[in-house]
C-alpha cells in the first residue's frame, strides 16, 4: 500500500472522509504537510486554526486568496486578527458592525474616544463597564472603591469622604480630627476609642442626640469611671460601690478629694452625711453616741454638743443657737438661748437687741451691759453702781419715772420722780417736785402743782415777796389764812373770824376801832352806826362796855 493510501485510511479512521473536500483528495492529487506535521490531502492547505493547524479546502477560507463570497482572507481560522475565521468580516473598528466574536460592544463607524464607543469600539463609554475610559474622564471602572461616576479611586487620605471612610483630612496622619486610616473622626461618641487622643472607651451615641453616650463602663468623655474623674456618671459611682447607685457629683479633684460641692465619694454635700467636708465649710457631724447621725423629728440635722446642726463646731457668736452647749457660759448643761452672731468680724460675738454677747437673753440685772437692747447699764455689771443705774438699766436720772434713792443727785437720793414730757422736760407734779424731792414749802423749788403760790427759796418764783407770800405753806398772803404775816400788813391773823386778840380783819382788837368784837368782850363800839347799848346805856369809849354812866 502506498503513503496516500495509508493517510486516506488514517483520515477515514479519524472520520475526516465524509468532507466532501477532503474524501477526493483520497484519490488524486499530492498531500500537503503543516508545520506541526498535520498531513492535508491533495486539493486542501494548511491554514491556523485555534491552537493547531487544519486543512482547508484549496479555494476555501484561510487559502490566503480573496476567494468568490469571502471579504477578506489573512490564511488562518481565527479571529481577533483582522479576519474572522469564516473570512466574512473585516475586523476592524469602525466598520458599523460589531464584531462581538472579536470583543467590540460597539461600532459606531469612527475611530473616534469619548462618543459613546470607544477607539477600539470595545467600551460604550459608560462607567461600570470594567473599562477605565480615560477619555471620557474615568480614572477607575471595575474596581470596588471605583466612585463618583468613575471618575475617582476611593482611598484614605484623598480628601473625599468615601464610603466606610468617618472621615478624610487629606492625610494619613492620627490625632488632627481624623485618624490614619479614615475610621475616626477623633471624636468622643463616635464607638470607636480613639487611644491616641486620649479617650480609654467610647460608648457612641446611640440616640443620636449629639452627646456621648454614659455607660456603666464608660463616661460620657471617653474615659473609664472613676470618682474624682470630673465627670459625673449617674450610672455608677465607683467610690460607694454600692449597686444601682450612680454619682451625684464629681469634684474632678482626684480620688478621696473633697470639693466645696461635692464630698470625696462622689455624693452631693449635705451637712448630716455622716461625712465633715471642710472645703464645704463642714467642721463637724452632728451625731449621736452611737454614731449615727442626730436628727430632729422632721429628719433634719440636730444640734449636738460637739456639732452644731449647720456642721460647724459649736461657738457663741457663729449666729447659730445652739441650746445644747454655750461656749461663753461653759457652764455643764447650759446651752445657748440666743446667738446674736459676730458682724464685725472681731471674734467676739455681738450683742443684739434680742441677744447678749454670752448668748443668753438680754435681761436688766443679769451683769450684761446690752447697749442694742437700750440698757445704759447693768446694776449686776461691776463698771455700773446702783448710784448711776436705775433697776430697768437705764441711767438713774431724775425725770426718768424711777424713784432711785441710791443716786447722788439730788442730795439723799430721789425721793419720787415725776418723769418727763415728749421734750424731755422735767415738770412739776402734786406729789412731787421737778428735782426729784417731796414738794415742801421753802424747799427752793416753785410747785404750783402742789398748791404752791409761790417759793421764797426759788428764784423763779412769781410773788415770792413776804408782802405776797406766806412763807410758812407758800400760800398767798391773805387775811384770814391764820398766817400772821406782818409784810403784810397783818396785825394778827385769826382765820377770818374774831377772837380776843384779833379782830377779823387781821388788826389788834381795840376798842373804837369801829369794829365791835364780842369775842373780845365788847359790847358795843362807840360811833359804830347801829350800835346800841339799850335804853338808859352808854357806850363806854374805852372799854366798849355798855354802862349806865362811864
Amino acid at each position: 500500500m502506498n503513503i496516500a493510501a495509508s493517510i486516506c485510511i488514517a483520515f477515514a479512521l479519524a472520520g475526516l472522509l465524509a468532507s466532501s473536500a477532503i474524501l477526493p483528495a483520497c484519490f488524486s492529487g499530492e498531500l500537503s504537510i503543516c508545520k506541526d506535521g498535520v498531513y492535508c490531502p491533495p486539493n486542501t492547505v494548511c491554514a491556523l486554526g485555534f491552537g493547531k493547524y487544519v486543512c482547508v479546502p484549496e479555494n476555501g477560507c484561510g487559502n490566503r486568496r480573496l476567494d468568490p463570497g469571502e471579504v477578506c482572507d489573512d490564511g488562518n481560522r481565527l479571529d481577533d486578527d483582522g479576519c474572522n475565521h469564516n473570512c466574512s468580516l473585516i475586523e476592524t473598528c469602525g466598520n458599523g458592525i460589531v464584531d462581538r466574536d472579536n470583543g467590540e460592544v460597539c461600532d459606531d463607524r469612527n475611530a473616534d474616544p469619548g462618543d459613546g464607543c470607544s477607539a477600539d469600539c470595545r467600551s460604550d463609554e459608560a462607567c461600570g463597564n470594567g473599562v477605565s475610559d480615560r477619555a471620557v474622564g474615568e480614572v477607575c471602572d471595575a474596581e470596588p472603591q471605583c466612585v463618583d461616576q468613575c471618575s475617582r479611586l476611593a482611598s484614605c487620605g484623598n480628601k473625599y469622604l468615601d464610603r466606610g471612610e468617618a472621615c478624610d483630612d487629606g492625610n494619613h496622619v492620627d490625632r488632627d480630627g481624623c485618624s490614619a486610616d479614615c475610621q475616626s473622626d477623633e471624636t468622643c461618641g463616635n464607638a470607636f476609642v480613639d487611644t491616641l487622643v486620649g479617650e480609654h472607651c467610647d460608648a457612641g451615641d446611640a440616640d443620636f442626640d449629639r452627646i456621648p453616650d454614659t455607660t456603666l463602663s464608660c463616661d460620657g468623655d471617653c474615659t473609664i469611671p472613676e470618682c474624682g474623674d470630673g465627670f459625673v456618671n449617674i450610672l455608677v459611682n465607683p467610690a460607694t460601690e454600692e449597686p444601682d447607685d450612680g454619682e451625684e457629683c464629681d469634684g474632678g479633684a482626684g480620688a478621696s478629694t473633697d470639693t466645696e460641692r461635692c464630698d470625696a465619694d462622689c455624693t452631693l454635700v449635705y451637712c448630716g452625711d455622716g461625712h465633715a467636708n471642710p472645703a464645704a465649710g463642714e467642721t463637724c457631724e452632728p451625731l449621736t453616741d452611737t454614731g449615727e447621725p442626730a436628727t430632729d423629728p422632721r429628719g433634719n440635722p440636730a444640734h449636738t454638743a460637739t456639732c452644731d446642726a449647720d456642721c460647724t463646731t459649736p461657738e457663741c457668736g457663729d449666729g447659730v443657737m445652739n441650746p445644747m452647749v454655750n461656749s461663753a457660759t461653759e457652764e455643764p448643761g447650759d446651752g445657748e438661748e440666743c446667738d446674736g452672731g459676730d458682724s464685725d468680724g472681731d471674734s467676739v460675738a455681738d450683742s443684739t437687741p434680742l441677744c447678749d454677747a454670752d448668748c443668753t437673753i438680754p435681761r436688766c440685772g443679769d451683769g450684761m451691759l446690752n447697749p442694742a437692747a437700750g440698757e445704759t447699764c447693768d446694776p449686776a455689771d461691776p463698771a455700773s453702781s446702783p448710784a448711776t443705774c436705775d433697776p430697768d438699766c437705764s441711767a438713774a436720772v431724775c425725770g426718768d419715772s424711777l424713784v432711785n434713792p441710791h443716786t447722788q443727785s439730788p442730795a439723799g437720793g430721789e425721793q419720787c420722780d415725776p418723769g418727763s414730757d415728749d421734750s424731755g422736760i422735767v415738770r412739776n407734779v402734786a406729789t412731787c417736785d421737778r428735782d426729784c424731792t417731796v414738794p415742801s414749802c421753802n424747799d427752793g423749788v416753785y410747785n404750783p402743782a402742789a398748791g404752791e403760790y409761790c417759793d421764797p427759796g426759788d428764784p423763779q418764783s412769781p410773788n415770792r415777796s413776804r408782802a405776797q407770800c406766806d412763807y410758812q405753806d407758800c400760800t398767798r398772803a391773805e387775811c384770814g389764812d391764820s398766817l400772821y404775816n406782818p409784810a403784810a400788813g397783818e396785825a394778827c391773823d385769826s382765820g377770818g373770824r374774831d377772837t380776843s386778840a384779833c379782830d377779823a380783819d387781821c388788826s389788834t382788837v381795840v376798842c373804837g376801832d369801829g369794829h365791835r368784837n364780842s369775842a373780845a368782850g365788847e359790847e358795843c363800839e362807840p360811833g359804830q352806826a347801829g350800835a346800841s347799848c339799850g335804853s338808859g346805856l352808854t357806850c363806854c369809849p374805852q372799854t366798849c362796855e355798855c354802862k349806865a354812866r362811864c
